[in-house]
């Protein structure tokens, strides 16, 4: 596959949101990856809401104001900043 190089400039607050909830989706991916168990996976996934999701949330207020200014730019830094981390690879499992 051929690539291009593009710099863009991306709302700040949709950014973090986005990176903060693929982070989030990316961990869930991983901890259910084998099917869910309660015990196992539910405190992985808390815990990874609560370090991913949190943080990126503090900016929720400027949200209306960058999607008043410019919805399209707003909806390119979702999938720009959310994809990456939301659907990379995850790591082979290791068979001994």
């Amino acid at each position: 596959m051929e690539k291009v190089i593009r710099e863009v400039e991306l709302p700040k607050e949709t950014c973090e949101l986005m990176e903060g909830a693929g982070d989030f989706i990316y961990a869930l991916r991983l901890a259910l990856r084998d099917g869910f168990q309660l015990g196992e996976d539910l405190p992985i996934i808390v815990a990874e809401a609560m370090a991913k999701l949190v943080p990126a949330l503090e900016g929720m207020d400027k949200l209306d104001d960058e999607f008043k200014e410019d919805k399209a730019l707003v909806a390119s830094a979702a999938l720009i900043c959310l994809a990456p981390r939301a659907l990379k690879k995850l790591p082979e499992e290791v068979v001994e």
